[in-house]
C-alpha cells in the first residue's frame, strides 16, 4: 500500500521523497538491494531537492548498519559510491574519509596506507579523494617502503594544479617536502 502512495508523488513536487520513502520501505523489508537502488536514484536525480540532506543521511546510515555486519559489504558501496558521477566534491571526500576509518578498523596504520594508495592510483583527478588519501596517509605515518611511492602521489596532485583548492594546495607542498625530510633529502 505504501509503494502505491508512494507512486501518486511521482510528477509532484514532492517527487524526491518517493525514492526516499522506497528505499525506507526496502530498508524494513530487509531489502538492501531495493533500498540500494533507490537511494542512488535519489541521489542523482534529485541533487537540487532539499531532500537530498535526507537522502545522504540514509545512504550513510545504510552503510553503517551493512558494516556491523559486514565490513567488507560496506567498502564495496563506498566503493561504489566513489563511482557514481554526480558525487559532490565534498561528498566524495566524506566517502573517502570513511574508507580510511574503515580500513584503520580492519587493520591500523598498515591497511590505511594500503588503501590510501589503492585509491590515490584509482581516483588520479578527484581531488578531494585524493587529499583525504594524502591526510590518511600522513596520519598512519610512511614506512620507508611507502615514502617513495607516498611522493610520487603528492606529485601527481600537485600537477592538477588549479583543480587542487588553495587551502589544500600547502598541505600538499607540505606531506611532500616530509617525504623527502624523512629520507635525508633537505635539499
Amino acid at each position: 500500500e505504501a509503494l502505491a502512495d508512494l507512486k501518486h508523488l511521482e510528477g509532484t513536487s514532492h517527487e524526491a521523497l518517493s525514492a526516499l520513502g522506497r528505499a525506507r520501505l526496502g530498508l524494513r523489508a530487509r531489502s538492501l538491494k531495493e533500498a540500494w537502488a533507490a537511494l542512488l536514484e535519489g541521489c542523482q536525480k534529485y541533487r537540487d531537492d532539499p531532500v537530498i540532506v535526507e537522502i545522504w543521511t540514509v545512504v550513510l546510515n545504510t552503510i553503517d548498519r551493512v558494516e556491523r555486519e559486514s565490513p567488507q559489504n560496506a567498502k564495496t558501496l563506498y566503493l561504489q559510491l566513489l563511482g557514481m558521477p554526480w558525487l559532490a566534491a565534498e561528498e566524495s571526500t566524506q566517502v573517502a574519509a570513511e574508507l580510511m576509518r574503515l580500513a584503520a578498523s580492519l587493520g591500523g596504520p598498515v591497511k590505511v596506507r594500503e588503501e590510501a594508495l589503492a585509491m590515490l592510483e584509482r581516483h588520479p583527478s578527484n581531488v578531494g579523494v585524493r587529499i583525504e588519501c594524502h591526510a590518511a596517509l600522513a596520519r598512519a605515518g610512511m614506512s620507508p617502503d611507502v615514502l617513495k611511492a607516498a611522493r610520487a602521489t603528492l606529485q601527481k596532485t600537485l600537477s592538477l594544479g588549479d583543480k587542487v583548492p588553495r587551502r589544500d594546495r600547502s598541505r600538499v607542498l607540505l606531506w611532500l617536502i616530509e617525504t623527502h625530510l624523512a629520507e635525508g633529502d633537505i635539499a
